[in-house]
């Protein structure tokens, strides 16, 4: 074979694998998981039972949301391993499957009676892709019955107790019991 041929026959093997190469990365690019995103969460209670608003942020109509509302001494372990919330039994609510929130779109859920105690309200978001990696909300901790464990301390600055705890802002958490104790009984 001359010169010639086996350069015209190499990058003709060049221009194959690539063209084939390019093929095989479209496919895989087309189908790679989304970035998901945390829902926006707002809790409510009202008797023995919670009222979780979950707003889905995200845009890929591969992922939902749901909303999980779990004993709030359960939060370390959730924060460990945030695919517990798939696990059965973990959380004392969780939205079913078929009621999840489409993308940019809202939904309020509500739990059936709990028990008295202090519980977290979480909203998840997962793509159907890739469901293992759910992206969690922060999370408002809530009494069971409305104001049994907190009264006059749930004032704006006192509800987000977990953000106190978990950032170490001690000093604030103080500030906050003391003006929340000093707020007059509605």
């Amino acid at each position: 074979m001359n010169l010639r041929a086996r350069n015209l026959l190499g990058r003709s093997a060049i221009g194959i694998a690539a063209i084939a190469a390019t093929g095989i990365a479209a496919p895989a690019l087309a189908g790679a998981t989304p970035v998901v995103k945390a829902p926006v969460v707002d809790a409510t209670v009202a008797g023995n039972t919670i009222s979780v608003a979950v707003q889905n942020t995200n845009t890929d109509s591969t992922v939902t949301c749901g909303a999980v509302v779990v004993v709030a001494t359960k939060i370390s372990e959730l924060e460990a391993d945030p695919a517990k919330l798939f696990q059965p039994g973990f959380a004392a609510y969780r939205t079913p499957t078929a009621e999840r929130v489409a993308a940019s779109n809202t939904k309020t859920f509500t739990t059936a009676d709990l028990t008295n105690g202090a519980y977290a309200a979480f909203g998840e978001c997962a793509s159907s892709a890739d469901p293992s990696q759910p992206k969690v909300s922060k999370a408002p901790i809530v009494s069971v019955p409305d104001n049994a464990m907190f009264g006059s301390l749930q004032n704006g600055a006192f509800q987000d107790i977990l953000d106190f705890v978990t950032t170490g802002a001690f000093d604030s958490l103080i500030d906050a019991i003391s003006a929340g104790s000093s707020q007059p009984v509605q």
